[in-house]
């Protein structure tokens, strides 16, 4: 068999498209991932939820019964999963990225966001993750109805990955990570 888009792929993508290749007709087909996950598509697609080496095994049976058997290893390098928070934002901006202050990330499991306003109130809040785990949406500079005046406002952040690892927070310059931090608006 042979893997797509190569036997190693780099974060952020954990999906495989798996192309059977065997000959002598098969009739059935049992895909084993490395993960525990398995299929009995001719040729299947497989997301894995972390990084890391694991062994594909396809196992072919054609209208006499034989069976034969063929394993592979793939491999998902980089890290699993990734969150950045950005410290500026204009919601005036020309350029359609810098009108939201939307955190960028993936690989993540649950998370929660809050923005908080001088007097210590939530003014924005979100925990919606698209299905690839990543933000899916961004706070537009509203509160309360009207636009935010101008200034700088508090974030807070809480987010746990797909693999189970919790997030360490923000550095900005080699600062030491926090799940706090503060955003710039800019009118």
């Amino acid at each position: 068999f042979r893997a797509n888009p190569d036997s190693v792929i780099a974060y952020p993508r954990y999906s495989f498209s798996y192309k059977d290749q065997s000959t002598n007709s098969p009739i059935l087909w049992k895909w084993s991932f490395g993960d525990g996950s398995n299929s009995s598509k001719q040729n299947p697609e497989h997301t894995y939820r972390d990084t890391g080496v694991y062994k594909v095994q396809l196992v072919v049976y054609n209208l006499q019964g034989c069976a034969d058997t063929v394993a592979h290893n793939v491999r998902i390098t980089g890290v699993p999963g990734q969150l950045f928070v950005p410290n500026a934002f204009m919601p005036s901006s020309k350029f359609e990225e810098l009108r939201t202050f939307k955190v960028k990330g993936s690989g993540i499991k649950t998370w929660r966001m809050r923005v908080f306003n001088k007097w210590g109130q939530v003014i924005w809040e979100s925990t919606k993750l698209t299905d690839r785990g990543e933000p899916a949406e961004g706070w537009d500079g509203m509160m309360g109805g009207a636009p935010a005046p101008q200034g700088v406002y508090v974030w807070q952040v809480e987010a746990k990955y797909q693999n189970g690892n919790d997030w360490e927070g923000m550095s900005y310059n080699g600062s030491a990570p926090s799940r706090t931090g503060v955003i710039h608006l800019i009118q």
